[in-house]
């Protein structure tokens, strides 16, 4: 039986229980993409379900008869099928709903809604290509400077788009791309992040309260979702800025089978060599994807990615001065199956590597670099009101370092090769529709440590009625693995984060954490949420290079561990569809750690922070979106003083010279000036043929308000001046895009 919205898969299904079942997916009729959050019900019994976040669905106890079913969801047109089922009889279907003219409004009014009657949302927000793509960019739209201009995520500088997510570091980021982990996903010194938002379906940010499903790190999680390349003969589409091009192209050669393979290069360094001049430097990412749909219920994709920032400084054709190489490789096969009585399971297997290759004069060589190799299974069973959540993890990571110089014997060397394991249980409770429990339990086991580690989590919400809810949230989490870091905010991580095991000589990275919400809807599209949270880091790992070099020739104990604490209050509000969208935010946070005995700041704590995040729906395909970030000043340690360091002929005993030595004021006791950047964009659809094409005007700080990097100073003068090393200033850009 078929007919223009629905294919009957399955008429009759084994007999798994003595009443009858009825289940599907329901997806777009032009697409063929799943629809989430659909309500779908038996109009003769009024007994029915909402679709999931995969567009599933399913209705038990039904008796023996002839029904009708409804699917409704505002911006596709309602769907009524008639059919017959039988005593005892599991029946599988797909509907195909077809578009009306409220489809983006509709959608997501529907499913922010949905999200907030069937799931705990605190700390989490979770955004589609569409809603990355509508910021202002200097090269293209950039998902982690989308990610910045949240409440919960302070950016340290214009030339990094790190996300320190409530007093957290970046390296305490889980970042999951196709749920494969990516250990440094920046370009050009952390200016730009790797993903490009042409291949994102969704990203969802968790900026804490994050369930037992994620371990191995304590700040936040970052779990980004690649497209399904469609199902239709060609498809393409195209990227182009100043500084920057992007393409993607996607097939689909047999029925099933699709693909597509994007591609993104920066050419300022070919241009100007049309002028004769020099730039030694570019970066380019790719990312491809696979994916067979071996049955409506069986779906298996293998995900390619690789980036790499190259820098090649040489004197003409006779002597390479510095070349320097490093980015990500990542490969990540997901196989997924629904089963007829409303289980789901997916399995993973994934590799990624970081790696940095530097040459210095062929003389010194230097190599760092670490991956992760490992599978994941999770399985997900509908039991009643109850949402079972179980899964397991194993990997191994390997971290490689060491320096060469004149092909000699490494001058530093480190190899190790620990495992890591780890089982959860989670479930997700709906009772009544009055409160929602969301708990769990994380267990982990590292290598370099005897004990198995237990993890509870446990989220609730409260509603007070169909527009008000309250939240609770207290998890423990721990963390592994850290990076190199510097205690400020300079150029130290310009090659990416150098990642290192915690040994058995010290203690894992913990974290205790409570948060407090309260969520209200005033409309179908606007809501405003507050939350309040205290975060307590009982056990902190940390390293840096000159702690490195002093321990040369026993690295493993070149780790420091100290105790931290953050707190504060974020306010959002939101605005999900029409005209007019976006977010407004303001964020209070105090994030401090021990430093020889004394609670210190951390270099990018800023303890008031306001975001706007707009967008606006033009006539004549016109539309325009701006960003605004107003904050306080970044703690610094100031110089306070200078006096004069002379050093001495050790064979006459004569003053041969000397030097300024600066004095300098407690760590981080003083403040740079306020942040303030404006950025506007203006952006107008057109067609050429077959081809939807946007062209897009941004402007980054556009008042040229100048934001201070750091001091520096000349002491030759008296009294000493100090220059400033401002960070972005007035800049424009124009980019154009399309697709086939």
């Amino acid at each position: 039986m078929k007919n223009s919205s629905i294919i009957i898969i399955s008429i009759l299904m084994p007999i798994y229980f003595f009443s009858s079942v009825l289940g599907g997916s329901i997806k777009d009729a032009e697409n063929s993409k799943r629809i989430p959050f659909v309500n779908v019900y038996i109009r003769d019994i009024m007994k029915g379900d909402m679709a999931d976040s995969n567009g599933y669905f399913q209705i038990d106890d039904i008796e023996e008869g002839s029904y009708t079913l409804i699917a409704r969801l505002i911006g596709y047109k309602e769907l009524e099928w008639e059919f017959d089922i039988l005593k005892g009889e599991s029946k599988y279907i797909e509907l195909f709903l077809e578009k009306e003219a409220l489809e983006i409004e509709g959608v997501n009014v529907t499913t922010e809604r949905s999200d907030f009657k069937h799931n705990i949302s605190i700390s989490k927000r979770t955004y589609s290509k569409k809603d990355l793509a509508k910021n202002p960019a200097v090269v293209q739209s950039d998902i982690m400077k989308s990610f910045q201009m949240l409440p919960s995520v302070t950016a340290a500088s214009d030339f990094s788009s790190a996300l320190y997510v409530r007093g957290g570091a970046p390296d305490q980021n889980l970042i999951l791309y196709d749920r494969a982990p990516v250990f440094n996903p920046f370009h050009l010194g952390g200016m730009f992040s790797t993903f490009d938002v042409s291949v994102i379906e969704s990203a969802s940010f968790y900026a804490g309260g994050y369930n037992a499903q994620y371990g191995n790190r304590i700040s936040s999680v970052i779990d980004i979702k690649t497209i399904i390349p469609e199902e239709k003969p060609f498809t393409a589409n195209y990227d182009i800025s100043l500084l920057s091009a992007s393409m993607s192209v996607g097939c689909n050669p047999v029925k099933g089978l699709s693909f597509f393979v994007q591609g993104r290069r920066t050419y300022f360094d070919k241009m100007l060599e049309l002028i004769d001049e020099y730039f030694p430097y570019y970066f380019y990412d790719i990312t491809s994807k696979v994916n067979y749909r071996i049955s409506d219920n069986t779906n298996a994709s293998f995900m390619y990615f690789i980036d790499r920032d190259i820098i090649d400084l040489s004197l003409g054709d006779t002597l390479d001065l510095f070349d320097d190489a490093w980015g990500n490789r990542v490969y990540s096969f997901n196989l997924s199956h629904f089963f007829p009585w409303e289980g789901r399971l997916n399995a993973s297997v994934y590799y990624s590597q970081y790696s940095n290759e530097l040459n210095l004069l062929d003389m010194i060589r230097m190599y760092t670099g670490v991956e992760e190799k490992g599978g994941k299974i999770q399985y997900t069973q509908d039991i009643g009101d109850i949402e079972l959540n179980n899964g397991f993890e194993l990997y191994e990571d390997k971290f490689d370092y060491h320096i060469v110089v004149n092909d000699s014997d490494s001058l530093f060397n480190i190899q190790d090769s620990p495992y890591y394991g780890a089982a959860y249980v989670n479930a997700l409770w709906s009772f009544n529709e009055s409160m929602i429990i969301d708990g769990g339990l994380r267990c982990e086991k590292y290598e370099y440590f005897r004990p198995l580690y237990l993890s509870p989590r446990i989220n609730m919400k409260f509603f007070v009625d169909n527009e008000s809810a309250f939240s609770i949230s207290y998890g423990y989490y721990r963390q592994f693995i850290t990076s190199v870091k510097q205690e400020t905010n300079d150029f130290s991580s310009v090659f990416g984060e150098m990642w290192m095991p915690v040994y058995e000589y010290y203690h894992p990275q913990t974290l205790r954490q409570v948060i407090l919400g309260f969520e209200h809807w005033f409309t179908a599209s606007l809501f405003v949420s507050v939350e309040a949270y205290n975060k307590n880091y009982d056990n902190l790992v940390h390293s840096s290079l000159i702690d490195l070099i002093i321990n040369m020739d026993d690295p493993k104990h070149a780790f420091n561990e100290t105790i931290g604490q953050s707190r504060g209050i974020e306010v959002l509000l939101k605005k999900t569809s029409g005209a007019l969208s976006g977010w407004i935010g303001y964020a209070f946070s105090i994030t401090e750690f021990l430093k020889d005995s004394t609670y210190v700041l951390t270099y990018y704590d800023k303890t008031h922070t306001l975001n706007a995040n707009l967008f606006y729906e033009l006539p004549w395909g016109l539309s325009a979106s701006t960003s605004l970030v107003f904050s306080s000043g970044s703690p610094y340690t100031s110089v306070t003083g200078k006096y004069k360091s002379y050093s001495i002929d050790h064979l006459t005993g004569e003053i041969d010279g000397y030097s300024w030595s600066e004095i300098y004021s407690d760590y981080n006791a003083a403040r740079f000036p306020p942040y303030f950047r404006w950025d506007l964009g203006l952006s107008k659809k057109f067609n050429i043929g077959p081809f939807h094409n946007k062209i897009t005007l941004s402007i980054i700080n556009i008042t040229n308000y100048k934001n201070i990097f750091f001091y520096y100073y000349n002491h030759e003068v008296s009294p000493s001046e100090r220059y400033e090393f401002n960070m972005l200033p007035f800049l424009p850009s124009v980019g154009v895009s399309g697709e086939f």
